[in-house]
C-alpha cells in the first residue's frame, strides 16, 4: 500500500494496513512518479481516491501499469451555522486559509468581498484555482501539509509586519 503525506501513512498503519511506500509527494503526479519506477508492465494498480481527485495520478501510473481508479467518497458542503456565517463576514479575520479549491468554491456562496482578507493557500493546485476565479493569493506554502502552512504563514506574517506590509 502507498500513502501521500506522513499523516495518512500513519492512520492507516494504525488501522493494521502494511504502508510500503509513503510519499511526502506536492502533486498527484509527483506521486504517481515515485510509483512508476515500482512497477512491472504486467502489475496492476487500483487507485482508491475521493470524488474530487483528478485523474493525474492514474494517467501517470497507466504509463507503466494497468491502473482502475474507484472513488470512494464524496465531499460535501455543510450547512453553516449562523455563529460561522458571522466569522465569514466578520471583519475580525486579516487572514483566510484555503486547503482546497472546494473550501474556497463554498467560501465565496457567503462572502462578497472577497479581498477583505488576505488570501493564503496551502499548495499550488487551490492557489491555481483561487487565480482562476480571478483572486491574487498572497500566500502559498511551499509543501502541501499543514507544518509547512503554519511555519511558513507565520514566517510571511513576521515579514510583513517588520516592513510595515501588515494592513487591510
Amino acid at each position: 500500500m502507498a500513502a501521500i503525506g506522513t499523516g495518512t501513512a500513519k492512520m492507516l498503519a494504525e488501522e493494521g494496513f502494511k504502508v510500503a511506500m509513503q510519499e511526502d509527494a506536492l502533486t498527484s503526479r509527483h506521486f504517481g512518479n515515485s510509483l512508476v519506477p515500482r512497477f512491472n508492465q504486467d502489475d496492476r494498480a487500483l487507485l482508491i481516491q475521493g470524488e474530487m481527485a483528478g485523474n493525474m495520478l492514474q494517467e501517470t501510473l497507466q504509463q507503466k501499469c494497468s491502473t482502475d481508479k474507484i472513488v470512494v467518497y464524496r465531499t460535501n458542503e455543510l450547512q453553516l451555522t449562523r455563529s460561522d456565517k458571522d466569522k465569514l463576514t466578520s471583519n475580525a479575520y486579516l487572514w483566510a486559509l484555503y486547503t482546497s479549491p472546494t473550501g474556497f468554491k463554498a467560501y465565496q456562496k457567503h462572502v462578497t468581498n472577497i479581498n477583505q482578507r488576505k488570501i493564503a493557500c496551502i499548495g499550488q493546485t487551490t492557489a491555481a484555482y483561487i487565480s482562476r476565479q480571478g483572486y491574487k493569493p498572497q500566500f502559498i506554502a511551499s509543501n502541501p501539509n499543514f507544518e509547512t502552512v503554519a511555519k511558513e504563514l507565520s514566517n510571511c506574517m513576521q515579514f510583513m509586519v517588520q516592513h510595515s506590509t501588515f494592513t487591510t
